[in-house]
């Protein structure tokens, strides 16, 4: 099969363990020819090379388009196809429509996957506090509601670029969703039931047996619990915050360690420690590497992620994958990972005082810890075993080629 691969970033050192990146990469080793296309960032290294080829994948990249339309994706779509099936990623894809276009032009069967649909600013009123409100009713999905839209009210730039980003719900072959609650929430919006599951595996086998050492635990020091995610209050980061200040009142020694490669609202959080006296029992580390991060996972005591929302939730697996046992918040996607004193332990959402509850828990109770890493370690090799996960995949590709 020859597969085209369009994604917003990734294909470089950094996204090397992205679903993206590892399916180019494996269907490469099985003989397929795979192309993949990205936002090209020239002020940013991971993103500035126009082309390049990684373990035999062709990558290409691309300046998202200023007005929805992009000729220079419509001609390079020309020279590299024609393909057997193309696999689009991210609802707000801005290579969305032409790359849409293409494949009703070419009758090529196309595949979405929209990753986490409440990122959506036309779905949620804010995307860091999705649960915070409804689910709002602003997609365009059909051209009978683009114009409904554009001759009652608002710019037709606005509406049309809204058309743009949602019309693949409705004109992909295959909708895949990461999750259960992706899935009716999909289900919900385009009244589609072809909808398949395809959550992402854990692919990261060569980082568990690193050997090499990142930090030093002193002897007599209090619990390391770790944190990773970007800096934006959709993961949650100023809970963590809080529910350190709670936890310092009984144990002053404990420690939290904070890796993130987006510094977003880094001045929000050290703002945060210092009002609430934890600045020096956080240790933040930025842009680590990959074989770092799991020898993190591997020293902390616990994962914590009050995490606001997730599409999906790959550090859950990562955490899971170490023996690193998770509390992290009681919200759906998250759940169907982590289930409560089986797999990890659940809080209430935007309640430190409940997650310092639970963390207390996890460290004082030997065997409610070590039944969970064990339930853990268990789940991510039957439910999220990369070969089972990939052949579906290759499997819903085949059928629509058919």
């Amino acid at each position: 099969m020859h597969i085209l691969i369009v994604t917003m970033f990734g294909f470089n050192d950094a996204f090397k363990f992205s679903h993206q990146d590892q399916t180019a990469s494996t269907l490469t080793h099985l003989g397929h020819e795979v192309t993949c296309y990205a936002y090209l960032d020239k002020k940013n290294s991971l993103h500035s090379k126009i082309v390049e080829e990684r373990e035999g994948v062709k990558v290409r990249r691309f300046l998202p388009p200023k007005h929805i339309f992009s000729k220079k994706l419509r001609k390079i779509l020309r020279e590299d196809g024609p393909y057997d099936v193309i696999h689009l990623h991210h609802l707000r894809n801005e290579f969305s429509y032409e790359i849409v276009q293409y494949s009703l032009r070419e009758n090529i069967p196309l595949i979405f996957e929209p990753h986490g649909l409440l990122h959506d600013p036309y779905l949620v009123k804010n995307r860091d506090f999705p649960f915070s409100g409804p689910i709002l009713d602003n997609i365009i999905l059909t051209k009978t509601q683009l114009f409904k839209k554009i001759f009652t009210r608002g710019p037709l730039l606005k509406h049309f670029k809204n058309y743009s980003q949602h019309f693949v719900l409705k004109k992909a072959r295959v909708l895949l969703a990461l999750s259960n609650h992706e899935k009716d929430l999909l289900k919900r919006i385009t009244n589609r039931a072809d909808i398949e599951i395809l959550p992402h595996w854990g692919g990261f086998t060569p980082y568990l047996s690193t050997t090499k050492r990142f930090f030093s635990r002193h002897k007599g020091s209090g619990p390391l619990i770790l944190f990773v995610g970007q800096l934006k209050y959709r993961r949650g980061f100023d809970i963590a915050i809080k529910t350190l200040a709670r936890l310092k009142k009984k144990n002053s020694s404990i420690t939290l360690i904070v890796v993130t490669n987006n510094t977003d609202k880094k001045r929000d959080l050290l703002d945060l420690a210092h009002s609430e006296g934890v600045a020096e029992n956080i240790i933040l580390k930025e842009n680590v590497s990959e074989e770092e991060k799991f020898f993190l996972y591997k020293q902390a005591d616990l994962y914590l992620s009050p995490t606001r929302y997730e599409g999906f939730g790959v550090t859950f697996l990562e955490a899971m994958a170490c023996g690193c046992p998770i509390v992290t918040s009681d919200i759906p996607v998250v759940r169907e990972i982590v289930e409560h004193e089986r797999t990890g332990l659940l809080a209430r959402l935007e309640d430190p005082y409940d997650f310092s509850k639970a963390i207390n828990r996890l460290l004082n109770d030997h065997a409610l810890r070590k039944n969970i890493i064990k339930n853990s370690l268990e789940k991510v090799e039957k439910e999220y075993n990369k070969e089972k996960i990939f052949n579906k995949l290759v499997n819903i590709y085949e059928s629509c080629i058919t």
